[in-house]
């Protein structure tokens, strides 16, 4: 049989062992808790950044797209015009506006001149 002393010092023991247990669990369960947290806002931030960058890629394809577009119209029109096309490297130079302002001013030249071969007449 146990004298009263072991029995104090096992329960002691015991109690000593839980209450270390907890605090060890209490340590453990937020700091995984916390990682679990961190995993998932870098995840969503990493998508909000995908994202965003697929946008600002879009917006950049775009942009690019336009001002071929704006040079290619500006060749079009200097072609059907007779006149030497400009080189690509030159109009590449342009901001969108002044691409946008030499090829409309381009396109009213044709218009004039396809108008005024319109007015001839076949009789």
């Amino acid at each position: 049989m146990q004298s009263q002393a072991e029995f104090d010092r096992e329960r002691d023991e015991a109690r000593r062992k839980a209450e270390l247990d907890c605090s060890s669990g209490l340590k453990v369960a937020p700091t995984e808790g916390w990682k679990e947290s961190l995993a998932g806002a870098r995840e969503e931030a990493r998508a909000g950044a995908r994202e965003e960058a697929r946008a600002a890629g879009r917006e950049v394809g775009l942009a690019e797209g336009r001002r071929e577009g704006k040079i290619e119209m500006i060749h079009f029109c200097e072609s059907y015009l007779n006149r030497p096309e400009t080189p690509t490297a030159e109009l590449a130079g342009l901001t969108l506006d002044e691409l946008t302002h030499r090829a409309d001013a381009l396109l009213v030249e044709c218009f004039r001149k396809s108008d005024s071969k319109k007015d001839v007449s076949f009789t």
